[in-house]
Parts: C-alpha cells; sequence; structure tokens
C-alpha cells in the first residue's frame, strides 16, 4: 500500500462513530438495505459482546417504509443528525425500542412507530426537535398508536399546527409524560469527568460535571456495556442489579430541554464493583430521598407533591408532612411498583425513616384507592403491613405487631414480604429489630396485581383520618424480601452513621 493509501485508511479508521443501534447486532448490509445507504457509506462498523453496534455515517439518509419494523432493536441513536426522514411503519412493532434520537428529521410518515393494540410498549425517549407535523399532516397518522412516550421533543410549531390545539399525533398517544417543544437547536457539549461516588457490591453511584449550555440540560442517557441503562434528571445515576467484583464500562449522553443531543457520548469510564458488602444496595428498585423534592433517584418514579415542604431532616432534608390533612406524596401508577400478576407474587421490602410528631392514624405507603394492591401504616398503637389480592379488599393478608412511637423520634421502619402468599412470609422491623406480631387472611388470597392506584405516602388516597402529622427524610424499595443482616446494616448506615443508602 502506498504511503498516501495507507494515510487515508488511517484516517478512516480514526473516525469516531456518530450512529449506535442497540440489541440488534445489525451488519452493514442489513443496515444498508433497511435504509437509503449503500454499504460504502457505513464506516468502522462494530458489534459489541451484547449486539450493541456502533458506526459512522458522513452521508444524510432515510430510514425505509418498514425499515425496522418488527426488529428487537432497543436504541437508535443519531447523534450527528444524519437522519433526514422515517418512512411509513419505520419502527412500528419494534417491542423493545426505548430510545429514537434525531435531531434532524424534517419528515416521516404514517404510523411510524405504531404499536398493535395487545402490544402496548413504553418509549423512554423520542426526539425530532425539528419535524413538524408529525405524520404526513397535523391530523392522526397513528405515529404512536398504543405507545406510551416519557419524553417527548418536538418542534413548537407542533403545538398550535392542528386547529390551534397540539398536533393530533401527539394528543392520540396513549400517554405522554413529558413533553418539550423546541426552537432552538444547539447541540449541547459532550458530557465530561465521569467519576464514581461509590462502589458497591451489586450497585455503582456514577457522577459527572454538569452540563453548560445554551439550553438547561433535560436529562442525561446512562449506558452500562453499551446496553441503554437509564435516564437521569441530574449529573449523577444509581446503577443497581450488578455482579460483585465485575468491570462495567458507563457512558453518558446529554438532552437539553430543547430536545438537541451531545454529538458524541461522554469519555467511558471503566468501574469495578466491589466483593461483598452488608447490604444489597444493588437490590434497591426505587429510592426517595426528599431532598428538597419527591425525585425518585434510581428509577425516575418521581412523586407529585400536595401541601409539602421540606426542612432539615436527620440525612439532609427530609419531606414535611404537618401541613394538615391534605399533606400528601403520590408517586403515578407504574408496573415497576407493582410486585404480583394476580397469579404470583414476587418478594419485596420497603424502608421508611420516619419521625411522628403526634401519635396518630399515620399512612407510610399505599398504593391503594378504591382497588388495593399493598399498604404500610401506623394506627392505634400497631403497625399494619397489607397485601391486597387482585384488588379485591375481599381477599387479603394483614400482618400487625405492637408499636408505639416516641414523637419526635426518628424511626427506620422495615417491612419485607417474601412473595409466598402466606401469612408467615410478611415481617416487620423497628430499628433493626423484628417486631414479632399476628397475621391474618381475610378470604383466599392468590396474589396482587396492578390496580392502577397511585403509590401514596404520607395518606390515603381517599380519606383523610389516616394522614400522618411528621417528618420522612426516605423511602425506599428493594425487589427482595431483606434479610435481619441486612436491616441491621442499613438502620445501622442511616441512625448511626447519617448517610443515606445511595
Amino acid at each position: 500500500m502506498s504511503n498516501v493509501m495507507h494515510h487515508i485508511a488511517s484516517q478512516v479508521n480514526d473516525i469516531e462513530p456518530n450512529t449506535f443501534i442497540g440489541g440488534t447486532g445489525i451488519s452493514a448490509a442489513s443496515l444498508a438495505s433497511s435504509t437509503s445507504l449503500s454499504i460504502d457509506d457505513i464506516k468502522n462498523l462494530t458489534i459489541d459482546a451484547n449486539n450493541n453496534m456502533s458506526c459512522y455515517i458522513g452521508v444524510n439518509y432515510t430510514i425505509n417504509t418498514v425499515g425496522f419494523g418488527s426488529n428487537p432493536l432497543t436504541y437508535y441513536l443519531d447523534l450527528q443528525g444524519k437522519v433526514t426522514s422515517l418512512g411509513s411503519q419505520a419502527f412500528s412493532i419494534t417491542n423493545n425500542l426505548k430510545l429514537a434520537l434525531f435531531p434532524s428529521i424534517t419528515s416521516i410518515a404514517n404510523q411510524v412507530f405504531l404499536q398493535n393494540a395487545g402490544n402496548v410498549r413504553t418509549i423512554d425517549v423520542v426526539s425530532f426537535p425539528i419535524l413538524t407535523p408529525i405524520g404526513l399532516s397535523s391530523a392522526n397518522d397513528n405515529c404512536f398508536t398504543n405507545t406510551r412516550l416519557k419524553y417527548l421533543y418536538t418542534n413548537l410549531n407542533n403545538q398550535t399546527n392542528n386547529a390551534g390545539s397540539p398536533d393530533q399525533d401527539i394528543i392520540t398517544a396513549l400517554s405522554v409524560r413529558n413533553i418539550r417543544y423546541s426552537n432552538e437547536f444547539t447541540s449541547p457539549s459532550v458530557v465530561n469527568n465521569l467519576a464514581i461516588e461509590e462502589a458497591f457490591a451489586t450497585a455503582l453511584k456514577i457522577n459527572w460535571d454538569a452540563n453548560l449550555h445554551i439550553n438547561d440540560i433535560d436529562i442525561y442517557v446512562v449506558f452500562v456495556n453499551g446496553n441503554y441503562y437509564n435516564i437521569t434528571e441530574t449529573n449523577s445515576v444509581f446503577i443497581n442489579n450488578l455482579t460483585p467484583s465485575t468491570s462495567y464500562t458507563v457512558k453518558v449522553i446529554a438532552v437539553d430541554v430543547m430536545g438537541n443531543v451531545s454529538e458524541s457520548f461522554s469519555i467511558p469510564l471503566t468501574a469495578i464493583t466491589n466483593a461483598n458488602e452488608n447490604y444489597e444496595a444493588g437490590a434497591i428498585y426505587n429510592y426517595w430521598n426528599f431532598n428538597g423534592n419527591s425525585k425518585d433517584i434510581v428509577n425516575g418514579n418521581n412523586g407529585a407533591d400536595t401541601a409539602i415542604s421540606y426542612t432539615a431532616g436527620l440525612i439532609g432534608n427530609c419531606a414535611n408532612f404537618t401541613a394538615g390533612n391534605t399533606s400528601v406524596i403520590s408517586v403515578p401508577d407504574a408496573n415497576s411498583l407493582t410486585f404480583g400478576n394476580a397469579t404470583v407474587d414476587q418478594p419485596f421490602s420497603f424502608v421508611v425513616l420516619v419521625k411522628f410528631t403526634q401519635v396518630s392514624n399515620s399512612i407510610l405507603f399505599s398504593k391503594s384507592l378504591s382497588d388495593r394492591e399493598y399498604e404500610g401504616f401506623y394506627t392505634n398503637n400497631t403497625l399494619l403491613f397489607r397485601v391486597v389480592s387482585g384488588g379485591n379488599f375481599s381477599n387479603r393478608i394483614d400482618y400487625t405487631v405492637s408499636f408505639t412511637p416516641i414523637v419526635d423520634t426518628w424511626y427506620v421502619l422495615a417491612f419485607t414480604y417474601d412473595g409466598s402468599g402466606s401469612i408467615t412470609g410478611l415481617k416487620v422491623y423497628s430499628n433493626a429489630s423484628e417486631i414479632l406480631g399476628t397475621g391474618l387472611e381475610t378470604g383466599n388470597y392468590v396474589a396482587m396485581s396492578n390496580t392502577g392506584a397511585a403509590l401514596n405516602f404520607g395518606k390515603f388516597a381517599t380519606l383523610t383520618n389516616f394522614s400522618l402529622n411528621g417528618f420522612i427524610n426516605l423511602e425506599a424499595i428493594f425487589r427482595k424480601k431483606l434479610s435481619s443482616s441486612e436491616i441491621i446494616a442499613i438502620t445501622t448506615r442511616l441512625l448511626t452513621e447519617n448517610e443515606h443508602l445511595v
């Protein structure tokens, strides 16, 4: 090879990837057949051990009709905006799709993200900030039929292009939790300085520098070993369900409030989990530390506050429930907050750091409306832990223990359930000590199921006579039955060391 040709080949090999497709292990030939690209347009294609593909594409292109329909891909990241349009059903029936970031798309056809009625799915982030309208017109083009969206970023014109109302495709999506309308299109800078804040045996807490940008950063998107992990609204993430003494690679991109994305990933961080720990931090599935808000810092199940203020607690700030019987934090329903499928239950545990300012009937947690799932509360010198079968209050298990709190004293209360469907499967602890109690099965208990109720802290959804008068410093959900030794370690960390679990 001549020196000139060798130099050209070296330059091509040094090009950083700008296109990332997750979970499908797609080849150059398959990518070309699904798009307007030729194989020669696709440079430096690599596929990692988890079937995540990366490559460099230097030309603008379109995704064909049914281009990735029924494909198992988990994400499509066009970080430098090379995709200009999507054909009809380009991502229809892509059951695993979580991210679709297309900063330069100017047109899409109908039924792009269509799902069948029996195949509803949730996409965490869809971003096309320049696009208007959504679909062929401002009418319903079934672009989001049977699809839920956590974050949708789209052009400002789509807010009023439907006779003064939002584009009909936005209205007809099953739900859009957060929608951002865009009129500024500058990409945020690359995320910098990823660092290990704390390592556990089964979890890692990672942070990075907050991005400074012309627009505020809305979310960060986190990847672990090339797989999409989660989104976070802060410049840190708690990564759980890991393996002890194992190396993991973490990288992050930023998305601003206009839906503009970083043009490349952060420099990857390699982090190693510890060999062991006193409690399984990786089993923490939800964690509300109430440090000035009711955000779930682990899994994004954020609460909505009513008559709540925040004040100094035992650890940082805590939620103040002393405003009266209207004080409540309500977390919207999600399948991840349900621990049964009407046939079998899954084990779970709640940990609550609470201080009572008045000894009265008090809800600590309750996923209940007219139909109930589970709840833990104080009443008449007892703590009661309840699970309800199929939402039918006539079929339930109640586990009751004696407990009389001392006012203005912090307690670590733990409620554990092994998922067995038996009265012997529920336990309650106060400050690391198990409180023996009495179990009672009413009717025929089989298993819990998702009733659609929100998860409330501080009061029942519909009653005012079980309202907490006090403070909550944290609520944590573990997707396991905590052991007594783990509860001792958790209590020590909270009450003695005055440190959060994550």
